[in-house]
């Protein structure tokens, strides 16, 4: 039985949807077949999946990789090989047109003034249209995409929330039951509170581009070992338009959940300390500690209502999954990978 992974649209995991085509029968029946072990290649409007009459084209395949990439959900390895994170992405985009159709099919879609009020949400997040604008491009979606993508997103979380979420309920003495049983799952990790200052780079960029970038950091880190305020600093000119407008705050995280070797500097820094250049997939970075939580074992009381909806998750997902089990054959799925 394949485990229900929920890779949520949103402008931090932006990534599964768009292009929403209305195909024929021939264009399902015409995909060629490709190893399960081998990468997909080909042109982004390639057809690799079909729902019925939804389509899930290669592009769309590769936004969620890139997705996952880029979140590192806990419960996917984001450093596998893209054909292993293309079979993980056709899998979710599979399931997610799956619950779309149920919900239309069910009265279950969501209202044009509802949606518009979200989408208003979201870009409220950006300083400026243009910041909203080039977080979709650095994660290869334009707004039509994503606007598809969040509509379907929406779509599956009202179906979820109706059909299954509302009929789930966990008391806390389930809750303090199942906390008492798993001590081993109630620690809390190291996790680091951390702001960085990024220059970009693009994927294949020229050793006049990089050279170009990793001098308009080094000319950052002048100034904030000159002094200045890293705050300050990050907000002027820090390339990660996300985390611009708040310094460069990028919260609390835990061991894995960023880049190497973002993650291995962070955490090897002390609380105030600035790192020099570190360079990833992403560009060169400054990184600053803020803060540092050492590891140690959770409280219940502090947890209760955290734990309790976890549980409920849980609960949920597992009707999710029984459901698409037995409803994909229903809505005709057929797919190359």
């Amino acid at each position: 039985m394949r485990k229900f992974v929920a890779i949520w649209i949103g402008l931090v995991l932006i990534g599964c949807g768009g292009n929403e085509q209305q195909g024929s029968d021939s264009s399902s029946q015409n995909m060629p077949q490709t190893s399960s072990s081998a990468e997909i290649t080909g042109e982004p409007t390639r057809v690799v999946a079909q729902v019925g009459d939804e389509q899930i084209t290669l592009g769309d395949v590769n936004r969620v990789v890139q997705a996952i990439r880029m979140s590192r959900p806990r419960d996917i390895d984001p450093n596998a090989p893209n054909a292993v994170l293309q079979k993980k992405a056709v899998d979710n985009l599979v399931d997610q047109k799956v619950l779309v159709l149920a919900a239309r099919e069910q009265g279950m879609g969501v209202k044009d003034d509802e949606f518009d009020v979200a989408v208003a949400q979201v870009k409220a997040r950006f300083p400026t249209p243009e910041a909203f604008t080039v977080a979709l491009g650095q994660q290869g979606m334009t707004e039509e995409q994503f606007l598809q993508s969040f509509r379907a997103d929406m779509t599956i979380r009202n179906f979820v929330q109706k059909a299954f979420a509302d009929t789930v309920t966990v008391t806390p003495e389930q809750a303090r039951a199942y906390f008492d049983a798993h001590p081993d799952e109630f620690t809390n990790p190291e996790s680091v509170h951390a702001r960085h200052i990024l220059m970009r780079l693009s994927p294949g960029a020229t050793p006049e581009v990089d050279a170009a970038a990793h001098d308009r950091a080094q000319t950052a880190l002048t100034r904030i070992r000159a002094g200045e305020d890293f705050v300050a600093v990050a907000s002027e000119i820090s390339e990660d338009e996300t985390t611009k407008g708040t310094g460069g705050d990028l919260g609390f995280f835990l061991p894995g959940q960023m880049v190497a070797p973002f993650d291995s500097v962070s955490f090897a820094l002390s609380p105030g300390a600035v790192s020099d250049l570190v360079k990833t997939q992403f560009g060169y970075h400054i990184i600053k500690v803020e803060e540092k939580r050492p590891a140690g074992p959770m409280n219940y009381d502090e947890i209760e209502s955290q734990l309790i909806s976890k549980l409920q998750q849980d609960r949920v997902n597992e009707h999710v999954t029984a459901y698409l089990e037995s409803h994909r054959d229903k809505f005709n799925v057929k797919r190359d990978i």
